[in-house]
């Protein structure tokens, strides 16, 4: 499976373009449109070029106010913009246009769990295609990672345990959760979360599910991964 496909899964499909340069000259067209006066084009421009890595995530809960007038809808262009820079495998281009958009979605939980979702796959995929893991910034990159999909599983999970479709996303991001913290070595963490993630699917599916089969794989993959470390 693609790297760009894994995250596809849990935040639908991206029409995919054909290279970073590409998608950043329609990058400024599309987030242009989300605003309707001047003033909400400057404040979101202003959010997003403010949106740096040290940005704490917080996952948004349903019926929570916008933190300005038009922050959904501009929220909402610039996670496409996202999106594009993201299907091009520039994960770190990718990674500022999905912060704004995952700092503006404060008031639609749902759109803002699935910038989360491929915000921590761009800083995981950044981090895994980097010499040697690179070394302490690779390190910051995991930390970014995790703190994505925590906030992701976050914005899902205020939908509830009863809500289908948010079970599966949250059972997604915690996989990748669980991937992230095996990358720190983190593997009763890791465990832990994936348990969670197979809980989830369990409750949501039944055994039979197919989200829940991935849960198994991954756990046993994880159990693998122990394994091989230890030896």
């Amino acid at each position: 499976e693609s790297s760009s496909s894994a995250a596809a899964a849990a935040a639908g499909e991206v029409e995919t373009v054909s290279t970073p340069a590409v998608a950043a000259a329609d990058a400024k067209k599309i987030f242009a449109a989300a605003c309707t006066t001047p003033r909400q084009e400057q404040i979101a421009y202003e959010m997003l070029m403010k949106i740096g890595d040290a940005w704490k995530m917080r996952g948004a809960e349903q019926d929570e106010e916008e933190p300005f007038e038009g922050a959904t809808e501009a929220g909402s262009h610039a996670f496409v913009v996202g999106q594009r820079i993201f299907s091009t495998e520039a994960w770190k281009d990718s990674q500022r246009p999905l912060r704004a958009a995952a700092a503006m979605l404060t008031g639609d939980a749902w759109k803002q769990g699935a910038a989360c979702h491929y915000l921590g796959c761009a800083y995981f995929h950044e981090r895994m295609q980097a010499r040697d893991g690179g070394g302490a910034a690779g390190e910051r990159l995991l930390d970014f990672a995790a703190g994505a999909f925590q906030a992701a599983v976050a914005a899902r999970a205020s939908f509830g345990p009863e809500d289908k479709r948010a079970a599966k996303e949250v059972a997604g991001s915690l996989l990748f959760l669980g991937r992230v913290l095996v990358e720190k070595k983190q593997f009763q963490n890791s465990e832990r979360v994936t348990m969670q993630a197979l809980d989830v699917s369990r409750k949501a599916f039944g055994d039979d599910g197919e989200m829940t089969k991935q849960c198994m794989s991954a756990m046993v993959g994880l159990r693998q991964r122990v394994q091989r470390e230890k030896a």
